[in-house]
């Protein structure tokens, strides 16, 4: 899988002012959302961004993402669950008020039916 080999350089190739415009766009439209899943989580960013307002989740298929996004929260002095998972298959991990997936990870879907089947 590319962004496990990828997941060293990506927090440095994405620019930082997008997650902080993420986090405002969120809190704007969160209405009084308490807990929230942030899929497709990569490195941690918003993740731990969200976490300052949100008891936040965070999952990733790239296990590698995922231990990167640990040590980014531990160092930021944040406690968040990171769970591996599938897009397409979330649902064991349990009902949120909010579920968020930014950048470009939509994209990665082959089709529509597998679009169809990560939005149920």
């Amino acid at each position: 899988m590319i962004y496990n080999s990828f997941a060293r350089v990506y927090s440095e190739l994405m620019d930082d002012d997008l997650y902080n415009d993420w986090a405002r766009y969120v809190e704007l439209r969160a209405g009084n959302a308490k807990n929230l899943l942030d899929v497709a989580c990569g490195t941690g960013d918003l993740t731990i961004l969200l976490a300052n307002k949100y008891e936040v989740t965070g999952t990733d298929l790239s296990e590698e993402m995922l231990r990167i996004a640990e040590e980014k929260s531990k160092n930021a002095g944040v406690s968040i669950p990171f769970i591996q998972s599938n897009m397409l298959d979330l649902f064991e991990l349990g009902n949120y008020d909010l579920i968020t997936c930014f950048d470009d990870s939509i994209c990665y879907l082959k089709d529509e039916d597998e679009l169809a089947i990560t939005f149920n």
